[in-house]
């Protein structure tokens, strides 16, 4: 039996807003706080420019995306993964206590 809480892992990223320095994972974090949802969010240090987040794989996601367009305008934002354990968002990999 798998006890460990399964993410799906989203990144935004963009050409034309700056999105580290900006307040960008406050605010994710902060509208978790507001809607009673775990939200997880880090600055990428594999790739410029990039926010990954991660919410819990029951979550629907679909209202913390929509307020990211709305605070952010023009970002590309991808499900990268689902319902996998333990993410690090800095460097994306999943850690299976393999290392």
């Amino acid at each position: 039996m798998n006890n460990l809480i399964l993410w799906d892992v989203y990144e935004i990223s963009s050409v034309n807003v700056v999105l580290h320095g900006v307040k960008c994972r406050r605010r994710i974090r902060n509208f978790g706080i507001e809607k009673n949802f775990n939200v997880l969010a880090e600055n990428a240090v594999d790739k410029e420019n990039v926010v990954r987040f991660a919410v819990i794989s029951e979550i629907d996601a679909s209202n913390l995306i929509d307020f990211i367009y709305k605070q952010l305008g023009d970002v590309k934002i991808e499900n990268i993964a689902r319902a996998i354990n333990n993410p690090v968002l800095s460097t994306w990999k999943i850690n299976d206590g393999k290392d």
